[in-house]
């Protein structure tokens, strides 16, 4: 599942946040079904993503 913000949710400054499903007791226990959700924002500034995601945030967030 992907998400597209055109703000920050976590406040952290990253381009994407992405999340597995992992016990919250047990970190290292994964569910085991390799669903994540992405969630990507047009204010990031921070973690390495491609130039071609950058491009595509500029144009989502062009006003």
């Amino acid at each position: 599942m992907i998400f597209i913000c055109t703000f920050d949710l976590y406040e952290l400054g990253y381009y994407k946040y992405t999340f597995t499903n992992k016990c919250n007791e047990v970190p290292e226990l994964e569910y085991g079904d390799d669903t994540m959700k992405i969630i990507v924002n047009t204010l990031g500034t921070k973690g390495e993503v491609s130039n071609e995601l950058k491009e595509f945030l500029k144009a989502v967030k062009w006003k």
